[in-house]
């Protein structure tokens, strides 16, 4: 069984300062990680690396990349993997 999303709210970055991406792990807890990309595949953000999650997390992302710049307006990808799989899903940035 593959992660899911719980709820995955702000699909869509633009007056708020950060989205929050809530998800849960089927098999209750284990690393994760958790990656933002843009359309072109590059990594912009990671958000958790090998984390230890207890059933599941929310974890907030301000549309900043890892040399803290804002990103563009565009679609971007966030990427949760786990030992149970690896699930993504696509959101919008607007500004």
């Amino acid at each position: 069984m593959s992660p899911s999303w719980t709820t995955y709210s702000l699909p869509s970055l633009r007056s708020r300062p950060a989205s929050r991406i809530a998800f849960s792990v089927p098999s209750g807890r284990g690393p994760a990680s958790l990656r933002v990309f843009d359309v072109q595949g590059r990594l912009v953000r990671t958000l958790l690396r090998d984390a230890t999650v207890d059933g599941g997390a929310v974890v907030g992302w301000d549309g900043r990349d890892e040399r803290g710049v804002t990103v563009s307006s565009g679609v971007y990808f966030y990427r949760l993997e786990t030992i149970d799989g690896a699930v993504t899903r696509k959101m919008t940035v607007l500004r």
